[in-house]
């Protein structure tokens, strides 16, 4: 949603609602009890595609207006300033509390992991996890087992 707005977008309101996917990605047990993700209003998103089939003046201009915007932020990667972005968030995150806790869940399931636990995928998403966030010490906990 980085380069969706009001002007080029058909936004929907929402309801941030608890997490409550099977797969383990978005599991309570690794997001944390207080995780949330939005619930899309079903009656505006219907209401958009309704708007969208009947206006095709609005659709086109919708549509040309995304496509700038995602021009743009394409254009912006490709010279790097998304880098300065992500390292700017990465390092803050490393001191919010809500990291530290993350963190702390990892390491536990980094344990119950080498203690022989059935959930070997979890291992790729420690990894994974490590990899975007090479200053913590989790990573070199991670790599001696």
């Amino acid at each position: 949603m980085t380069f969706m707005n009001s002007l080029n977008s058909c936004l929907v309101s929402y309801r941030l609602v608890a997490v409550t996917a099977t797969h383990p990605v978005y599991s309570q047990r690794l997001l944390g009890s207080r995780a949330v993700w939005a619930n899309p209003s079903l009656v505006d998103a219907s209401a958009w595609m309704v708007r969208l089939v009947n206006e095709p003046m609005l659709r086109s201009t919708l549509d040309s207006r995304a496509t700038a915007s995602i021009a743009a932020r394409e254009k912006e990667a490709n010279r790097g300033l998304i880098l300065d972005e992500l390292i700017a968030i990465s390092e803050s995150l490393l001191r919010m509390p809500s990291f530290q806790s993350q963190k702390a869940r990892l390491l536990a399931l980094e344990r119950q992991l080498a203690r022989g636990d059935r959930r070997r995928a979890a291992r790729h998403r420690i990894a994974r996890f490590i990899k975007w966030h090479p200053h913590s010490k989790l990573n070199a906990r991670f790599h001696k087992h």
